[in-house]
């Protein structure tokens, strides 16, 4: 849990920390992280997207629907999600994560995902989903 160091997350300790020792995380929380850009986050999910079981980006302001592609053509495995408070999401931006099929938790808490848009990865996800948080 980085939680505590939100503010020393930046892309230089993407580039230079975590896609050297982080190859085998299951767990990652980027909560609170101010700005990581579009290919950091892309190298990083790329590097441990094969273990990511659980992935925390709430508050994350930063994120918009390109970064959401990337965790749903590459965390596969992804079984807790957590997007609340992604405020910058629109709903659409929402749709990719229909592709991940292992979903237990979801948090979409103060967002503007809406019916539409949720149900099908409802649906993609029932055999799993234990817990959504609206």
């Amino acid at each position: 849990n980085l939680q505590p160091y939100w503010n020393g997350i930046t892309n230089e300790t993407i580039e230079n920390f975590f896609l050297k020792y982080c190859i085998q995380t299951q767990y990652l929380s980027l909560s609170w992280t101010k700005s990581i850009e579009y290919l950091s986050f892309y190298k990083l999910l790329n590097i441990c997207s094969n273990k990511l079981i659980q992935l925390n980006l709430s508050c994350c302001q930063y994120l918009t629907g390109e970064y959401i592609k990337i965790i749903a053509n590459y965390c596969f495995n992804l079984e807790i999600l957590n997007l609340e408070n992604c405020s910058h999401l629109i709903n659409f931006d929402f749709i990719p994560l229909k592709n991940l099929h292992h979903i237990r938790s979801l948090n979409v808490y103060q967002t503007k995902i809406d019916y539409r848009t949720l149900l099908p990865l409802i649906d993609n996800n029932k055999e799993h989903l234990e817990h959504i948080n609206l």
